[in-house]
């Protein structure tokens, strides 16, 4: 990839992030009970193992709340962790976490597990998006947190990478670069996309 393919797809992104922002936010102004009709569809589509540590996120703003999924998934024994981002640049961490448990600040108006909170290993990770293609790839906020992520533990061992969102978010083609991981599903409350890339 060239300097100037580089920029350009930057630009690409950035552009497509904008629209995709206010369609998202559409979509989850008319779209009534999200959380748990994508819960549903998380459990209908995905066997995990007895031992399986799930990774979800907080949802902040518009995106589409994965907590019913993640009070089910624990209701059935499994851990449940959430992302801290610990450095620019860097993969994010895990820390486990329960309902309940106390929250710390972090940047762009997220929370996450308190420093005491036990560090975790995912299995299966749920990752928010702005946007999605069929292959599985996703367009997130731009900072590449989920993509590093992925691929360090990847390189290591296996995992199942789950990008949610809404219907509306999908898109013909992502634009995407060497460094972007694709996910293995794709889930909506409408449906589940088992992508072309899953191993």
């Amino acid at each position: 990839m060239t300097p100037d393919s580089k920029i350009s797809l930057q630009e690409e992104k950035k552009a497509l992030r904008k629209a995709l922002r206010t369609r998202r936010a559409s979509a989850a102004a008319q779209t009534g009970l999200a959380g748990e009709r994508l819960s549903g569809a998380l459990s209908a589509t995905l066997s995990l193992s007895e031992t399986a540590m799930v990774a979800g996120y907080l949802p902040i703003g518009d995106e589409i709340d994965v907590l019913p999924a993640l009070a089910a998934w624990r209701a059935s024994g499994h851990g449940i962790a959430m992302p801290v981002v610990v450095g620019r640049g860097q993969p994010l961490q895990f820390r486990q976490w329960r309902p309940g448990d106390a929250l710390a600040d972090g940047p762009l108006g997220t929370k996450h597990p308190c420093e005491k909170a036990p560090v975790a290993v995912p299995d299966v990770l749920i990752v928010p998006l702005l946007g999605y293609d069929r292959r599985g790839y996703r367009l997130g906020y731009g900072g590449g947190y989920y993509d590093r992520t992925i691929a360090a533990l990847r390189s290591g061992r296996t995992i199942l990478a789950v990008g949610v969102g809404f219907a509306a978010q999908e898109v013909a083609e992502i634009p995407r670069g060497p460094q972007d991981e694709a996910m293995d599903w794709i889930v909506t409350p409408e449906e589940a996309i088992r992508t072309s890339e899953e191993p």
